[in-house]
């Protein structure tokens, strides 16, 4: 399927955010991106996420085709999370022409363009979009599967309220959780960061389990294993099954296969409609076992462990502390129950700004 550019004249929405790390330096980024989209699109400074709610709002009003957000996948998500609320119709309601958005590689992972084949810095994919429209062309499209999330949210006097959110990954609790905080503390995230993430989570454990080297490392790389591996109590359903744990060292979520800066490739099982879900209490020995399959893409393999395809995920929180999903990049607080199921599936321009084609 392609995208005809002639039916009418596209309008192209860009948000950027000026405080984001690879912004804070660029202080004329809005004015080059105007400069770049001219009378074929308007561009918005969000200097916080509660400004996308309006500009949202000045998109659907002036017909906005292409929903572009200046970033990675953090940016996408909230960009199309101030949609669904902008809009409230709930995600699955959204109108098709509404569901075209196109990330542009500006994350530290970018596993959304990766799915979707979009290449190149936001700039170049501007140019192609804008280059492609005036020639008269037709840009292809990816159909990019999602995930739905909906639960309750438990706020500081306890009270407890529904929310939807709509995204594409999420490690709910566990290592993988617990890997992303590390992950996000670092000034410049990326796969060397994952790779020391992992490194310094491997070796705290191993040395702990050797007295003679205990005491010759230093506490805070003991406690950095400690906290990244800590299990987390919940009870889990896996399309209508409870699961037979009840301190998981993993819960995660895909709606496609994710590559995580070319170190960790996650999700083999997701596709055909069906998320990958993965959920259990699989010890520290045997999450390092798997270390090399993540690494290729490969099932993981262990013994307490559901890895496995499906369409529904729930989770509870069964002590004091609450679920924190990171979802693409972004957590989401205070979580008391987590459904999730199969998305809407977003239309992505197909655009390969590095090469001479789009």
């Amino acid at each position: 399927m392609t995208i005809a550019l002639l039916d009418r004249p596209p309008v192209i929405g860009v948000i950027t955010n000026p405080n984001s790390k690879k912004n804070r330096r660029r202080h004329n980024r809005a004015a080059e991106l105007q400069a770049i989209v001219g009378n074929f699109g308007i561009v918005r400074q969000t200097p916080n996420t509660d400004a996308i709610g309006p500009v949202i709002g000045e998109f659907k009003e002036r017909g906005v085709d292409f929903w572009v957000s200046d970033g990675g996948d953090g940016a996408l998500y909230w960009m199309l999370n101030k949609a669904n609320e902008q809009l409230g119709q709930g995600v699955n309601s959204l109108p098709e022409h509404l569901r075209f958005a196109l990330p542009t590689n500006g994350g530290t992972i970018d596993y959304v363009a990766r799915r979707a084949g979009v290449r190149g810095r936001c700039e170049d994919i501007l140019t192609r979009l804008v280059d492609t429209y005036r020639a008269g062309g037709a840009i292809p499209e990816s159909m990019v599967p999602s995930l739905l999330l909906t639960g309750v949210l438990t706020d500081k006097n306890g009270r407890e309220r529904p929310f939807e959110k709509v995204g594409f990954a999420t490690a709910i609790a566990g290592v993988g959780n617990r890997f992303f905080d590390k992950y996000y503390q670092a000034r410049i995230p990326g796969p060397k960061v994952i790779v020391e993430v992992i490194s310094k989570t491997a070796v705290g454990f191993v040395v702990e389990q050797i007295p003679v080297l205990r005491d010759r490392i230093p506490d805070s790389w003991l406690a950095y294993g400690r906290q990244v591996l800590k299990p987390h109590p919940a009870k889990v359903w896996a399309d209508g099954k409870e699961l037979p744990f009840t301190d998981y060292t993993t819960i995660a979520c895909g709606a496609f296969k994710i590559n995580l800066g070319g170190v960790i490739k996650m999700f083999p099982w997701a596709g055909k409609g069906n998320l990958h879900i993965s959920a259990g209490e699989p010890d520290t020995w045997q999450i390092i076992y798997n270390l090399p399959r993540m690494a290729t893409g490969r099932r993981l393999n262990a013994k307490d462990l559901y890895d496995a395809p499906g369409k529904e995920l729930i989770v509870e929180a069964t002590g004091d502390e609450l679920l924190r999903p990171n979802i693409d990049g972004e957590f989401l607080d205070n979580v008391r129950r987590l459904e999730i199921r199969p998305g809407p599936k977003f239309r992505v321009p197909r655009i390969d700004a590095k090469s001479g084609r789009p």
